[in-house]
């Protein structure tokens, strides 16, 4: 729910050279933008988008993990009319290599958080949690969660 009008909302994320996103709102029968573009140069490459609310204003934001080398998360704030910032990085060093991430909100706080699960023999769960204009240091929620290859993802509310 991009805008906070209590319905959900579609997004598509070209990723690659141009990282374009778009949006297309729901009006509760149907979507009803085509190709309305919401940001630019934004999940570029290979980065993994995600989309939660991470701020807690009701309306959800767009993220996106760099992982590799680097593990950066980078946010921009919807303001229910488009996501306006550019490369404002919220973590650091956080689902490092081939880690998979996603978004939650775990502690139950109305700001969604972070999640990374390291797969392979480790199995860990980290979980970094949404201060509303960062996120905070990460910490393994759990252990042997996900082992070798198996395709954890949060679930939906």
């Amino acid at each position: 729910d991009v805008d906070g009008d209590g319905r959900d909302d579609i997004l598509t994320f070209t990723r690659g050279t141009a990282g374009d996103v778009f949006v297309s709102l729901s009006d509760g029968t149907r979507f009803v933008e085509d190709g309305w573009k919401w940001h630019d140069s934004f999940a570029l490459g290979d980065e993994l988008p995600a989309v939660g609310d991470v701020d807690g204003d009701g309306r959800d934001d767009i993220l996106t993990f760099t992982r590799g080398t680097a593990g950066d998360v980078f946010v921009s704030l919807s303001d229910g009319t488009r996501f306006v910032q550019d490369a404002w990085k919220w973590h650091d060093s956080f689902a490092l290599g081939d880690d998979l991430p996603g978004v939650g909100d775990f502690n139950g706080d109305g700001r969604a958080d972070v999640v990374r699960f390291t797969r392979g023999l480790t199995a860990d769960v980290y979980v970094s949690l949404s201060t509303g204009g960062g996120l905070g240091a990460a910490n393994r929620w759990h252990d042997q969660f996900a082992p070798g290859v198996d395709l954890p993802r949060p679930s939906v509310s």
